[in-house]
């Protein structure tokens, strides 16, 4: 199965993943030689993947490494021209991945999105896998690294390497997975996933708007079960699984999310959209 994404450039033209595509959709050969290009990503296999484009016109890829059965995000980021940028990540060699940081809080994290803020800045959002605190095994928790322009982890107010995010209604349980993530004009951020809206054990779409300091902001839907968080749910056979992994902000500023449900069991599986 094949991951890409794709991003457009001032000229026309757009990048998908590993090549660049011509306004004809032909490959533009006079990029990185033959229009084309395998980036390796420090001995470790790749899979998903995001693209950013800086103003600069660097080129920011995202992607899960895993290696001996752990997995976490990785970054590499190419010149216009498509070369690798030997000036970028933690030891200036152009790709890292996440666990390069000493304290990254869980060797099980998946990348889902990757954004870039206006100043150049990178968040990196995703999955992490951590233990539950029950004796129950690990659960999902929203994870959300904050970078340098030039691939540094920003440390957060604590010194943490990486956030971790809640939007369950559980009391009992923090479980929440992650989806997608928007940046806003105003420096604030929407996530997308899924999480229970209360005990029943019942997950749902999940809509949060975060602060700057990556912290719920709790004038976004005020007075839900979890002020700052937007549940929806489809329930179509009953409990089960409703998750959001796609996500726009339309011009008004209305919210779109797509996903999937599963019944239990996954005796029904189907694509959904709300807004």
């Amino acid at each position: 199965r094949v991951h890409a994404r794709a991003a457009p450039v001032p000229d026309g033209r757009c990048l998908a993943a590993a090549s660049a595509l011509a306004k004809d959709v032909f490959t533009d050969t006079a990029w990185h030689g033959n229009g084309r290009g395998q980036i390796p990503v420090i001995g470790k296999t790749v899979s998903g993947g995001s693209m950013a484009i800086q103003a600069d016109a660097k080129i920011v890829l995202g992607g899960t490494c895993s290696s001996g059965g752990f997995y976490v995000p990785c970054l590499t980021r190419l010149l216009p021209g498509g070369d690798v940028d030997l000036s970028f990540g933690p030891s200036q060699n152009g790709a890292f991945a996440f666990d390069d940081f000493v304290g990254y809080p869980s060797n099980r994290t998946l990348e889902d999105s990757l954004l870039i803020r206006p100043d150049g800045r990178m968040i990196v959002f995703g999955t992490s896998y951590v233990p539950s605190g029950a004796g129950t095994g690990l659960i999902g928790m929203m994870n959300i690294t904050a970078l340098t322009s030039d691939g540094q982890v920003e440390l957060g107010p604590s010194g943490e390497r990486a956030r971790l995010i809640s939007l369950s209604g559980n009391p009992t349980s923090a479980e929440t997975y992650g989806g997608d993530a928007k940046l806003l004009p105003d420096g604030k951020m929407l996530v997308a996933g899924s999480a229970p809206r209360g005990a029943s054990g019942n997950f749902d779409m999940a809509v949060a708007r975060l602060k700057t300091d990556f912290t719920l902001d709790t004038t976004f839907n005020p007075t839900g079960t979890v002020p700052g968080v937007r549940y929806a749910a489809f329930d179509l056979a009953g409990n089960g699984f409703d998750s959001a992994s796609v996500m726009v902000v339309q011009a008004d500023g209305k919210i779109v999310v797509a996903g999937r449900v599963e019944s239990t069991g996954n005796s029904l599986v189907v694509g959904v959209v709300a807004r």
